[in-house]
């Protein structure tokens, strides 16, 4: 059975080591990294992307299940935003497949297991607990940047997950 977390709770994100990349929207190089350290920790890079002086904007990309189609329970998600986040959502996607970085509405919310609001956050769930991934499910982030200064911003999101039997 999954569970989610009340809005509040900002994002998170899982990975796998042989997905494809796919290209930045901004035109740039292929850019989404999704690696596997061999020791259950999963991070999901998302195609870096920036936000142009004075301005804001909402992107999303999709990722597909990091552990190749099969159910996966996740102990603790550790994220790191550039300066500018005002927020990441980490949402369950169903059929998931890794996609290129998009602009999108920011009004979608769904299930999600992790979220963060500010630069470097985490969270461990108390042992016995964790946030099931089902085998048919994948990840769509959300990420939603301001930018109150008179230069460009370019951004990285990286989102941290650490798998347990």
């Amino acid at each position: 059975m999954r569970r989610s977390f009340p809005a509040i709770t900002l994002l998170v994100i899982a990975g796998c080591a042989s997905h494809a990349t796919a290209p930045a929207a901004d035109g740039g190089p292929a850019a989404h990294a999704i690696t596997d350290d061999g020791h259950g920790n999963y991070t999901i890079t998302l195609a870096p992307f920036t936000v142009a002086a004075g301005a804001e904007r909402y992107v999303c990309q999709d990722f597909a299940n990091p552990f190749g189609g099969a159910d996966g329970a996740i102990h603790a998600f550790s994220s790191h935003l550039t300066p500018g986040a005002h927020h990441m959502l980490l949402f369950y996607q169903p059929s998931a497949s890794d996609g290129p970085l998009a602009d999108c509405s920011g009004t979608e919310f769904a299930p999600g297991p992790y979220g963060a609001q500010r630069p470097d956050d985490a969270l461990t769930f108390p042992d016995g607990v964790a946030a099931v991934v089902a085998p048919s499910d994948g990840f769509r982030v959300q990420a939603h940047y301001l930018n109150a200064t008179p230069a460009p911003l370019d951004v990285t999101v990286t989102i941290t997950m650490a798998r347990v039997d």
